[in-house]
């Protein structure tokens, strides 16, 4: 505080001391605040932080001053909240950004600042932020020795009938089949057509291959014909050909569909 300072200004016969004396006690400042708080020129405030920032005492943060020791526990709390997530969930690729945000928040309450810890993350210590998860540079998803039977049980319900599988619902029933099934998915093992639809990749490709030989004999084909062509459901097979579409397999004109 401006009387925090003020007091400390006093009691040092060298008012740039204080930064040290302050930074100890409210953990972060404004260098500006501090600046003028002290009183002292922006020469010598300047010659003063690199002094400090040189010496390890303080950390500077954009326009913000930090205790070195405080800055380096929450890196610390940082480090230890992505390591124990890798630990209890390592088949996933890291912990989302905005959990990892709530967590830390108590420590960090600005976005700026935010944005400095993620910089000293990824620039200065061994992590990476891909899209919206944070996890260790280089991390590999893992399947957990807990989910290895309900894997195996997803995959054998979802390829007993592989154009006619049971529904998400279904197939997630369980915290652990949810997992599985999004081990399955992430690892590229099944493919979620909609929300309500998943097959096995081996079986949308199957699929796929199925439905471009049809196109190849027939010219054209309605959503209709291509369902009974594959014996599989509306469910099904409406998502797969939208994707088929989108990825530029097939092109929809009307009711019909063509091979590109």
């Amino acid at each position: 505080s401006q009387e925090h300072l003020e007091t400390l200004a006093t009691v040092c016969e060298d008012p740039a001391a204080s930064i040290p004396l302050l930074l100890k006690k409210q953990r972060l400042a404004a260098a500006n605040d501090i600046s003028q708080g002290l009183k002292i020129s922006e020469e010598d405030f300047t010659q003063e932080l690199s002094k400090l920032t040189s010496a390890g005492t303080i950390t500077q943060l954009g326009n913000n001053l930090a205790d070195a020791n405080w800055w380096q526990s929450v890196l610390e709390t940082a480090t230890k909240l992505i390591n124990e997530f890798h630990r209890t969930q390592p088949d996933l690729a890291g912990i989302p950004l905005q959990d990892f945000r709530q967590q830390i928040d108590p420590e960090i309450p600005s976005e700026e600042l935010f944005q400095h810890l993620m910089t000293s993350l990824t620039e200065e210590l061994d992590f990476q932020q891909t899209g919206t998860v944070v996890s260790r540079a280089g991390f590999t998803p893992g399947l957990p020795d807990d989910l290895a039977a309900p894997v195996r049980e997803l995959e054998a319900k979802l390829s007993d009938d592989p154009l006619n599988p049971p529904g998400r619902a279904e197939l997630e029933k369980e915290s652990a089949s949810r997992r599985a099934l999004a081990f399955l998915i992430r690892t590229g093992r099944a493919v979620k057509l909609d929300e309500r639809a998943v097959l096995l990749t081996s079986a949308q490709e199957d699929a796929h291959a199925k439905v471009l030989a049809y196109l190849a004999e027939h010219t054209k084909a309605t959503a209709s014909e291509l369902r009974q062509h594959l014996g599989s459901s509306r469910r099904i097979v409406m998502p797969l050909l939208e994707g088929m579409d989108a990825s530029g397999l097939t092109k929809r004109e009307g009711d019909y569909r063509t091979a590109q």
